[in-house]
């Protein structure tokens, strides 16, 4: 059996075009920014991520103290989104069904426009880390081979 004829060999980026995964990818160097993904049937898949909500200030407003004086201190404060952030490295996954996708996604959309603090103590990283595990404690899956490893 061909493992991988699904993604034509590309194990990378995992696109599962029957629409049966919740993946948490990781993007850019050292996976600076996470965000999770469900996949749609047909191909394709829908991004979720928490990020700054600084609308209204300057570039160097918004960065000047995130890493440095912290988010929570500097009255950070971020939002949930559904992004484009586009394909990334996929850290796990979670086989799931259609249905069970569509019902995440539904949750998920839900969620977009939800704001809270946003700084060391709690970023994309802690949010996507939430999601994946409800997904994975709502739908009761086992990770995949690729979590295991």
């Amino acid at each position: 059996m061909y493992l991988y004829a699904y993604c034509a060999n590309n194990s990378i980026n995992r696109i599962d075009p029957y629409g049966l995964n919740i993946r948490e990818v990781g993007h850019g160097w050292f996976d600076w920014h996470r965000s999770i993904q469900v996949d749609r049937p047909g191909g394709g898949y829908d991004d979720y991520t928490y990020h700054m909500n600084d609308q209204g200030r300057s570039w160097w407003q918004q960065t000047r103290g995130q890493f440095w004086w912290g988010g929570k201190e500097a009255g950070r404060n971020g939002i949930v989104a559904k992004d484009g952030w586009g394909d990334g490295h996929t850290r796990r996954e979670i086989e799931t069904t259609p249905e069970e996708d569509q019902q995440f996604r539904e949750f998920l959309d839900e969620q977009v426009g939800n704001t809270g603090p946003y700084g060391p103590t709690y970023n994309c990283h802690d949010w996507v880390d939430q999601m994946y595990e409800a997904a994975k404690n709502t739908y009761g899956k086992k990770p995949t081979k690729s979590e295991q490893e």
